[in-house]
């Protein structure tokens, strides 16, 4: 074989186990129904309007980021998902947004729920992501 060619080998062997070992998905997320409480409304019950957001998720790593929904990672306040086998689901908890992330990867469905509850509103939402 030659150089050439056997460079060729090598580089498209390693496109290809990187691909195969990358199991990120870009996920594009839509609330269905979002309803919470307004602190700056003596907590009055409302219904917030859909909200649109992606996120960058890992099943087999446990890991989640959005920028949308305020899932950043930072070093002092990392975000923390698990995974249930058996229920079949992975939950993450943003410190940072003070939020939880549950979402089903057989059907992409997801529940999102947010309790700052000091200025901004605490909520709760469900619905479902779609591959990007």
């Amino acid at each position: 074989m030659t150089e050439n060619k056997m460079k060729s080998f090598l580089f498209l062997l390693l496109v290809f186990s990187f691909s195969a070992f990358s199991t990120e998905k870009i996920l594009y997320c839509v609330t269905e129904d979002s309803y919470g409480f307004e602190p700056g409304q003596n907590y009055r019950q409302q219904q917030f309007t859909e909200e649109r957001f992606t996120i960058a998720i890992n099943f087999e790593e446990k890991t989640l980021f959005s920028e949308g929904i305020f899932f950043y990672d930072f070093s002092d306040a990392p975000i923390l998902c698990t995974k249930s086998e058996t229920h079949n689901y992975m939950a993450c908890y943003s410190s940072f947004a003070n939020a939880s992330f549950k979402i089903f990867p057989e059907n992409f469905k997801f529940v999102l729920t947010e309790a700052y509850g000091t200025t901004d509103s605490i909520g709760i939402s469900h619905g479902k992501c779609e591959r990007f």
